[in-house]
This record gives C-alpha cells, sequence and structure tokens, in this order.
C-alpha cells in the first residue's frame, strides 16, 4: 500500500469508525465500562472501514478507471 491509498483510505476510516464506535460502543465508552472486548470492537470499527476504502481506492487505480472506451464515449474525450 502506497501513501496515495493510505491518504485515501484514512479519512474515510476515520469518519465510518468514529460513527460505528459511537454507536455501537458509546454507551460503554461514556459509562466507563470499556473492557478488553469493546477495545477490540473499537480497532475492528476503524480497520475494517480502512481496508475496504483501501481496497476500493487500489482496484480502482488498476482498473485504470477513466481510461475506458465507455469512459471516453461519456466525456467525449
Amino acid at each position: 500500500m502506497r501513501g496515495r491509498t493510505a491518504r485515501v483510505a484514512a479519512p474515510v476510516a476515520a469518519v465510518v469508525g468514529t460513527v460505528l464506535s459511537a454507536a455501537n460502543e458509546g454507551s460503554s465508552i461514556l459509562a466507563g465500562r470499556l473492557g478488553a472486548t469493546g477495545v477490540a470492537r473499537l480497532v475492528v470499527n476503524f480497520v475494517v472501514p480502512f481496508l475496504v476504502a483501501s481496497w476500493g481506492a487500489l482496484s480502482t487505480h488498476r482498473r485504470g478507471v477513466g481510461n475506458t472506451p465507455d469512459a471516453e464515449r461519456v466525456t467525449g474525450a
């Protein structure tokens, strides 16, 4: 994974991970009852969106989206 992929995926993971963590673990965090299992869930809430966004960025780059005959037909290039 290169820097460009991480720059695309990190903000997505930050936003999605924060929303998921607030929705799924918010009450435990506020009550101060976040154990080892809760911490593991928090980590997953950020890692999974990062991996999905990375996969999307990499697959788009590898396919060369924008360099297809369909893209030329649509854009007139």
